[in-house]
């Protein structure tokens, strides 16, 4: 209950019978009955509602309706000695006159001023001692320690000691229990717009039936991204208040930055400078900057969705870190790995990884020399906290670097904010390319950090030994769950081309096994292996003559493994085999496969290729223009020499 709403009931309560037969007295000229006297106070015990008490006594005159014009000023003094013991002022008199002659409602007008801050003093004024006495004996406090302030006049005085013997005592934390489902759907509904969502409901519930504590749960939810998004939203709406509100941010991440690089706050004059910068504030700070990597002491965060059971997104921390490693020249002890997604386990050492909420820490991120965000497709659906609806970008002011992205069509609007501030931004992709310049035009082409390894051999260094059937076999199918009619088209095809041929020399693997198990069903006469680690399927593919592929990581992992793919389902992968013909070919139909899978494919040797593509992706790191530097010094390492 509100507190305003509490004292109204409380004034309204304490000493009734007293002011509800004085008012009885003022307005209808007598004393009331017994049977209706006694009904009033039963209904105002009930509602604590003086007005509805009264209004009662004061239909009980058949007259008094039809005179109410007449007599109302006689009607507001007659208030106004009954609930403030004094005479109505002259602005009083007249506003309360002029709102009861057009009412015609006397409710109005007692509701008003009994609920008055002027009456409610005046009650506990001359009635504090009973209400400290009900009052102690409801809660069950310790009459001492309320008695205590005995001598004060002051309600707001005798309710703050209340409040603060109510929070020490049992009685508080009880109600706090019995009511914490309630309190926190109110606090996120206040705080954030909305209900709490089964996870939230869940925690706090059980923080508050242990602690009690509501300041500590108001605070937890108060200081998250998302209440700073909703108080902000509306105020972003005003004219101009949008781009206020980006430029105060963006002062503040480049003096931040001052200091992270400087060891000093900026002049005005140099916030005004980068400020005056007609791009992005990330571009404007490397510019001013340089490179964020600097010296082999840095700590390194990588974020991604490594998480999500996918083991092409399994294994994208490793290569991330492997380019870092080799591109700054730093340990691998210096990189630390974060998934907000957690459905599955990821590679990646496990004294390197931190909590998956750790991410929405600013503090923890901040802490950090360098943030960098990717691979995988990122930008291209919601992942958490990454959008401007959480705020999160705006309280991180350690260096981004966006590699290898995948984005959406909507991606420069739905990320406005991350990708102003980020330093480097870099899509995997022609499609998430042109997405990304529409809100920045200096973004670059990264491929795909697994793409762009030399080999995959140090992204599955930390994998379990596996033992797979040495048959050889025909093809492997690199399949997984149809997302629409044709890829339901395509599976059929595939599993009455299988049967045709017999079943022996065909397996089936599922790269995201969560997913994919129902492949099982309609392969039921096909090894269908549920693969859990990068060592697993490459193995798969390597025993394998040619490899057919629906996943993008599928095909990737075939060409490192030196052979030729047919893809279908992806768009991805139709560009990479635009772009890259020689590792392999994407089909449109079922036909077009079965023609590919007539036409003779041998092995191939990629390691140059791959070689090559590791060394533009780190010359970026490394900050080098000169993309086409020679790879002679990666060549030699990997047996490529002259």
């Amino acid at each position: 209950m509100k507190p305003m709403r509490l004292q109204r009931r409380l004034a309204a309560r304490i000493g009734a019978r007293e002011w509800l037969r004085a008012a009885c007295v003022e307005l209808a000229g007598r004393e009331p009955s017994t049977a209706d006297f006694e009904a009033c106070i039963r209904a105002l015990r009930v509602d604590g509602d003086p007005a509805a008490a009264l209004r009662g006594l004061a239909k009980e005159d058949a007259h008094w309706h039809h005179l109410l014009q007449q007599r109302a000023p006689e009607v507001v003094a007659a208030v106004y000695r009954a609930l403030l013991w004094r005479e109505p002022d002259a602005a009083g008199q007249q506003a309360y006159a002029k709102l009861l002659a057009e009412k015609g409602d006397i409710g109005v007008l007692i509701t008003d001023i009994g609920g008055s801050s002027e009456h409610i003093e005046g009650v506990f004024r001359s009635r504090l001692p009973a209400a400290k006495a009900m009052l102690t004996e409801a809660l069950e406090l310790d009459d001492g320690e309320l008695l205590q302030s005995e001598g004060s006049q002051s309600w707001d005085d005798f309710m703050q000691r209340l409040c603060d013997l109510s929070r020490e005592g049992s009685v508080w934390r009880a109600q706090v229990r019995a009511h914490r489902v309630e309190l926190v759907h109110g606090v996120f509904q206040a705080l954030l717009g909305r209900t709490a969502d089964a996870g939230a409901l869940e925690a706090y519930s059980q923080q508050l039936g242990r602690t009690g504590d509501i300041a500590r749960f108001v605070s937890q939810v108060s200081r998250s991204p998302e209440h700073l998004e909703f108080r902000l939203r509306d105020e972003r709406k005003r004219p101009g208040m949008e781009a206020l509100t980006r430029i105060g941010c963006d002062a503040d991440l480049i003096a931040r930055t001052y200091l992270r690089f400087s060891g000093r706050e900026p002049e005005a004059c140099e916030v005004a400078n980068c400020l005056a910068d007609s791009s992005a504030v990330g571009t404007t700070l490397r510019a001013y900057f340089g490179p964020p990597a600097r010296g082999r002491g840095i700590r390194v965060l990588i974020f991604g969705a490594y998480g999500n059971g996918n083991l092409g997104d399994t294994y994208q921390a490793m290569a991330v870190r492997e380019h870092l490693v080799a591109a700054w020249d730093i340990s691998p002890d210096a990189v630390w790995a974060c998934s907000l997604l957690k459905s599955a386990d990821y590679a990646f050492p496990a004294d390197r990884k931190l909590a998956s909420e750790a991410i929405l820490d600013p503090i923890v991120v901040n802490d950090f020399d360098v943030v960098v965000i990717g691979g995988g497709g990122l930008l291209a659906h919601p992942h958490d906290p990454l959008r401007d609806l959480s705020a999160w970008a705006r309280q991180i002011h350690a260096p981004i670097l966006l590699l290898a992205v995948g984005a959406g069509a909507n991606a420069a609007t739905d990320h406005a904010e991350l990708l102003a501030r980020a330093w480097l931004v870099a899509g995997r992709d022609s499609a998430s390319i042109s997405a990304l310049r529409k809100a920045r035009p200096d973004t670059i082409h990264m491929l795909d950090p697994i793409l762009s390894m030399p080999d995959v051999d140090a992204m599955s260094a930390l994998d379990a030994p596996v033992e797979v059937p040495s048959g050889p076999v025909d093809v492997l199918w690199i399949l997984k769950y149809p997302a629409n009619a044709a890829d339901d088209a395509f599976l059929t095809w595939i599993a009455s081309y299988i049967a045709e041929r017999g079943h022996e020399r065909h397996v089936v693997l599922a790269m995201e096994p969560a997913l994919d198990k129902s492949l099982s069903e309609l392969f039921s006469h096909v090894p269908v292996v549920l693969a859990r680690s990068l060592t697993e399927q490459m193995t798969r593919i390597r025993s394998a003559s040619r490899v057919v592929t629906m996943r993008y990581h599928g095909a990737i992992f075939a060409a490192h493994g030196g052979r030729y793919f047919h893809a279908f389902s992806q768009g991805k992968i139709r560009a990479l085999t635009d772009m890259y013909p020689l590792l392999g070919d994407y089909v449109e139909s079922t036909e077009a496969l079965g023609n590919a899978l007539a036409t003779p494919v041998v092995k191939a040797d990629n390691r140059a290729f791959f070689v090559e593509r590791a060394m533009q992706f780190r010359n970026v790191l490394r900050d080098e223009q000169a993309l086409g530097a020679t790879s002679a010094t990666l060549l030699a390492e990997h047996g490529e020499g002259a």
